[in-house]
């Protein structure tokens, strides 16, 4: 049970959820309405973010705007990449919980209260980021095996090199302070 502080921080800290998009437009109708009805659980205190690199989402993008008044969109005319989109985006957003996920919502988010445990674990732990993980046992994930034992290796390396204690950097479902 949530004591009465974290539940005043929790309304208190402004959420960024953002949506790193590349041709996912046939997707974002179903993945606004998803992550707007579970972040209305946690606070009411959020904004959601479309950043989109070189594809175009506008048409899509503006009649969720009528129905979402916290919706944002950003587009980039040039490639980007996913990362220097999101930051470029937070910084003109601002807010205290900067988290991202896939337009595909791979992390399903009713599975193990998912999106409460990243901006918890911001707003209530403290903690500097938070990841969700492929690799813990309640998750259930189909990658080829190949790409599976590549991607184990890489994380392994990369926790090695850089101490990071961070068990799957790749995964798509983060939140930063």
């Amino acid at each position: 049970m949530k004591n009465c502080l974290d539940m005043v921080n929790m309304e208190k800290a402004k959420v960024i959820v953002s949506i790193p998009c590349y041709n996912d437009a046939e997707l974002l109708e179903s993945t606004v309405e998803k992550i707007s009805q579970k972040m209305l659980e946690i606070t009411s205190n959020f904004v959601i973010v479309i950043v989109e690199d070189v594809s175009d989402s506008m048409t899509k993008v503006k009649s969720l705007q009528q129905k979402y008044d916290n919706l944002i969109y950003f587009r980039n005319s040039e490639r980007k990449g996913r990362i220097i989109s999101l930051f470029n985006a937070w910084r003109q957003v601002g807010g205290d919980v900067f988290m991202f996920m896939d337009a595909d919502l791979a992390t399903d988010l009713s599975m193990f209260d998912a999106l409460r445990r990243l901006v918890d674990g911001i707003v209530v732990h403290h903690y500097d980021i938070v990841t969700g993980s492929r690799y813990l046992r309640e998750s259930k994930t189909y990658r080829p095996r190949l790409w599976h034992i590549i991607s184990v290796y890489f994380n392994l390396a990369v926790r090695f090199l850089f101490r990071t204690g961070i068990r799957d950097h790749q995964c798509g479902f983060k939140a930063f302070s």
